[in-house]
């Protein structure tokens, strides 16, 4: 037991065996539990070696969250949870592992070694660059605990890996997939499908996704407070407006970038039931009227989004009238009347970026 923490925990010192007759052998498993979770990661280390009972207490805090800063941590985790004379399975202790500093380094063994953290919570995994196809799919499979994922970043990442997590994975809560350029319809729609208490949902950069993602994840995924389709470049007006009446509990919308949206893809009635102040411009889509208000929204991004109009603007204010953060970078057709609707925000606006807006 000595061994196998110090090969991954060098720092820990050890300490004499204390026996039956420590005085917190008869506390509460529950209660010893709850004052180690008071320590430090570095005290922890060593009050693990102080005994078998306190070692059955203290080692899942341990390995909850392991802190991975180099390859060398790296490879002496995983030289301890897949030794074939552990004490304890460390593996399964494991519930949240952020690799991000490491992205770069990792190998297509070291996923492989990472299977046996089968109760997974957390997974990041950015910018795996050396990972060869079909390898994530292998690792992913085995975390049917997971509920958050970031792939962001990771050029391999394909249909068949979300469609993986999507079987492996219903209580998904969390998914980054920005810039994975493989992904497609196929793997958003099986998330959306599978994923139901989907909450976050990062898209950014993905040119192979259309409406038909934005559909399915705006007809199963109710719960959704974020979701980032900035740089989408194949979503439409037709899939936008799925998301307004669909997605009530949405904190989050990015839209930036996405250059076909127009005056059409969002609500066209205030909140109200009165008309925008100024006729619409003409589309072929029917005004889109809501018959709710977005009281949840706060942070709302339409960079880039050369089309909207000021009538855009004064509709969506009006039935988000709790807007905390708003950008129009960019959206060049605006005008004053755009910054008069934004002032009906008041109190509530505290951060408003216009920049290159002339008119």
């Amino acid at each position: 037991m000595r061994n196998e923490l110090k090969s991954f925990f060098p720092d820990a010192r050890p300490t004499t065996t204390t026996g039956s007759n420590s005085p917190a052998e008869p506390l509460p498993v529950e209660l010893m539990i709850h004052a180690l979770k008071q320590l430090q990661p570095r005290d922890l280390q060593n009050v693990v070696l102080v005994s078998r009972y306190w070692f059955d207490c203290g080692v899942a805090l341990l390995w909850e969250r392991p802190k991975l800063d180099d390859s060398t941590s790296l490879r002496g985790m995983l030289t301890v949870i897949n030794s074939h004379t552990q004490t304890t399975p460390y593996g399964e202790h494991v519930r949240r592992l952020n690799l991000m500093m490491l992205g770069h380094e990792l190998s297509d063994q070291d996923l492989r070694d990472l299977k046996v953290c089968t109760k997974l919570e957390r997974l990041t995994l950015i910018h795996c660059i050396r990972i060869s196809d079909g390898i994530l799919s292998e690792l992913l499979g085995c975390t049917p605990r997971l509920l958050t994922l970031d792939l962001s970043g990771t050029p391999l990442t394909s249909d068949a890996d979300l469609q993986v997590v999507a079987a492996t994975s219903p209580e998904l809560m969390g998914l980054n997939i920005s810039n994975c350029t493989k992904v497609t319809d196929g793997g958003v729609v099986a998330i959306a499908m599978n994923c139901t208490f989907m909450q976050r949902i990062k898209l950014m950069g993905l040119d192979n996704i259309t409406d038909t993602s934005l559909n399915a994840i705006a007809l199963n995924c109710s719960q959704l407070v974020e979701i980032d389709l900035a740089k989408c470049s194949s979503i439409s007006d037709i899939g936008v407006r799925k998301a307004w009446p669909h997605l009530k509990t949405l904190r989050e919308l990015n839209l930036a970038y996405c250059i076909g949206l127009t005056d059409a893809a969002h609500p066209t009635q205030s909140a109200s039931g009165s008309p925008p102040p100024v006729p619409l411009v003409a589309v072929t889509l029917e005004p889109l009227l809501l018959k709710h208000s977005q009281e949840h929204l706060r942070v709302l991004d339409l960079s880039g989004c050369v089309q909207l109009t000021d009538n855009a603007i004064s509709a969506i204010i009006g039935h988000a009238g709790r807007i905390s953060s708003l950008t129009l970078a960019k959206c060049t057709q605006l005008t004053d009347s755009a910054v008069y609707s934004i002032c009906n925000l008041r109190r509530h606006l505290k951060s408003i970026h216009l920049g290159h807006v002339h008119q």
